[in-house]
């Protein structure tokens, strides 16, 4: 979990890196005001109506994680309030939503060409005398296993 305070690009940056990730939006005050958890790719938390938009300057601060259920915990616990879910981007969804396909850019299209074509290599030559795991395929790429079985989990999502 990342927590962003007077870092405008580095939270844009951070939300347009990771579309699959969730955002919780909340003033810096202690107010009565609920914190609000967002999908990263929900338009009312990175596109901004003015030049002039504050995400994380003005009297807001934006919490980012990939993992929802630990950002909703965090929020709960500094807060004292249940998370509210974004109208936008998360009203009525279910548990069950956050596993819907997302979006793969370019270069995770590619990675997971190359991974895919690895693995085929590794299957068509089943008398070698190593184990290819995901570990493996992360390494050659550079990558983490996270990144390469989230690149899994949308491709299958989709087909």
């Amino acid at each position: 979990m990342i927590i962003y305070l007077d870092e405008d690009r580095s939270y844009l940056s951070w939300v347009f890196h990771h579309r699959d990730g969730f955002v919780i939006d909340w003033l810096r005050q202690p107010t009565r005001q609920k914190p609000v958890l967002h999908r990263a790719n929900c338009k009312s938390i990175r596109v901004s109506p003015t030049k002039k938009t504050h995400w994380t300057t003005g009297r807001h601060i934006k919490a980012c994680s990939l993992d929802r259920q630990k950002l909703q915990q965090w929020a709960q616990e500094e807060s004292g309030h249940a998370v509210v879910l974004c109208e936008e981007c998360l009203s009525g969804a279910s548990p069950a939503d956050d596993e819907r396909p997302g979006y793969i850019t370019k270069l995770g299209r590619e990675l997971l060409d190359f991974v895919l074509e690895t693995a085929v290599v590794h299957l068509d030559n089943q008398d070698a005398g190593y184990r290819l795991t995901v570990g493996d395929l992360a390494d050659s790429a550079d990558k983490t296993t996270g990144n390469i079985a989230g690149l899994f989990r949308i491709a299958i999502a989709r087909n």
